[in-house]
């Protein structure tokens, strides 16, 4: 099933690993109370360099680092955005930094498939560079997609509305706080909830309203995080993102069943 008008603000697959300690005692770094701060390592700045090549070649030729040579990085910073020099929607976007690599899809967004091809050559291209990056293992996974629901997808309900009516969540208050309240539909609910499905994997969800793009829209952020850990292998890591990808999308198809028809109508 696919959707022509889907309500996707970001999708986004995130990886980290974890530094051998001894790579902080081996580079200039600060030290913040009791908290060592590196500099990027010539380790790192070859591994940036080889990554950067290789999406280069691949047409990914337009990099812009966040982070100076010159300062400090947190861990999991990102110090490098790189994406396609003749791709005016900047739909992909790859980021690197120090433990951290991502592949993100803004609209517009057209399938799992086509971006599925796109994150598959960001591991590779990762991994090839795993030796001067420090990547021994994957420490986590995530897969994230955030959707912005726009008053087109909710008809002008409220949140509470929408989100009982046509999302399936139902808000119980204790029945003091009830007898207060002097209009259940103008309850503005924003929560977050982690929901373990399987051994360190866990679905998440956010819930709240806010601003997208110019309009008054409720967000919904669902993403599932993996901290087992994975093996530095190009299918092996493919694999848990798919995997997760296929948890979120029967959630997603699910909890927006009664509005499939607008997701399949363009905006007029």
């Amino acid at each position: 099933m696919m959707f022509k008008n889907p309500p996707l603000v970001e999708l986004v697959a995130e990886l980290k690993w974890d530094l051998p300690p001894s790579q902080t005692n081996e580079v200039p770094h600060i030290t913040i109370g009791n908290r060592s701060i590196p500099f990027v390592s010539n380790s790192d700045e070859e591994g940036f360099t080889l990554l950067l090549d290789k999406f280069a070649k691949e047409g990914f030729s337009t990099t812009e680092r966040k982070i100076p040579r010159e300062f400090p990085m947190l861990p999991h910073q990102i110090i490098y955005r790189i994406d396609k020099s003749d791709d005016p929607d900047k739909r992909i976007i790859y980021q690197v930094g120090h433990g951290i690599f991502s592949t993100n899809a803004v609209q517009p967004y057209r399938s799992w498939d086509e971006f599925s091809d796109y994150l598959r050559r960001g591991i590779k291209n990762l991994l090839s560079a795993k030796d001067k990056l420090s990547i021994k293992k994957f420490s986590s996974i995530n897969l994230r997609y955030v959707n912005a629901f726009t008053p087109y997808f909710t008809d002008g309900l409220s949140i509470a509305d929408f989100l009982r009516n046509v999302i399936g969540f139902n808000l119980t208050m204790p029945e003091v706080i009830s007898k207060l309240c002097t209009d259940l539909s103008l309850v503005q609910p924003a929560f977050q909830l982690k929901i373990p499905i399987g051994e360190g994997i866990k679905l998440k969800i956010i819930i709240g309203e806010g601003q997208v793009n110019n309009a008054e829209s409720i967000v919904i952020d669902l993403s599932i995080s993996n901290i087992v850990g994975i093996d530095a292998d190009e299918d092996a890591t493919f694999e848990a993102f798919k995997n997760a990808h296929d948890v979120l999308r029967k959630v997603f198809i699910d909890i927006t069943k009664h509005i499939h028809d607008k997701m399949n109508t363009e905006e007029s």
